[in-house]
């Protein structure tokens, strides 16, 4: 099974089991936690060594549901597919935002981030044989959020954000399109 059959596939269970999950864990204890996916597209130099991606997040909020400042912890994948001697990038990102709540429905947050890149590389003549460098880069992330439904019940939320990477000589900079469930 490909890399993206497995995503899709994690992804279908998480999304048709969270009403379930949240029911047998007392309805509650999902408070503050969300997963999405998202459509990445490559910006800068970084545009030029790989094709548009794709991601997943998980977020688990800190605070209580009504506030306006709040946090939330973040774990999140991401990768591209290379052109050229690239094969593909993955990025796997642990990180913190604070969030700031403008309504009920509209938020925005910014935040840090470590990430564990894995650059894979195909054999060709001119790069040699084929292999995958590994690194950790720091980063920052930013955006909005839209969430639909009623508060304090599960929502449905899109963000647009941007995200960059300190990869060496040249950032990596994409701007990730996330949609997911809220609980």
């Amino acid at each position: 099974m490909t890399v993206s059959a497995r995503f899709l596939l994690a992804a279908s269970l998480i999304a048709t089991t969270a009403t379930t999950a949240s029911a047998q864990f007392g309805g509650g204890s999902l408070h503050g936690t969300s997963v999405g996916l998202s459509y990445n597209t490559a910006t800068g130099d970084f545009k030029n060594k790989v094709q548009s991606g794709f991601g997943f997040a998980l977020h688990t909020g800190l605070g209580e549901g009504g506030e306006t400042w709040s946090g939330r912890g973040s774990f999140g994948f991401d990768r591209f597919n290379g052109t050229g001697a690239l094969n593909n990038v993955q990025f796997i990102s642990y990180g913190f935002d604070i969030v700031h709540s403008s309504s009920p429905y509209l938020y925005q947050f910014a935040g840090i981030g470590l990430s564990s890149t894995s650059y894979d590389y195909k054999s060709t003549a001119d790069a040699g044989a084929a292999g995958t460098r590994n690194g950790q880069n720091f980063g920052f992330t930013g955006g909005i959020g839209i969430k639909f439904g009623t508060p304090g019940s599960i929502q449905l939320f899109t963000e647009f954000a941007a995200t960059t990477l300190f990869t060496g000589n040249k950032n990596s900079n994409w701007l990730p399109v996330r949609m997911g469930l809220k609980f």
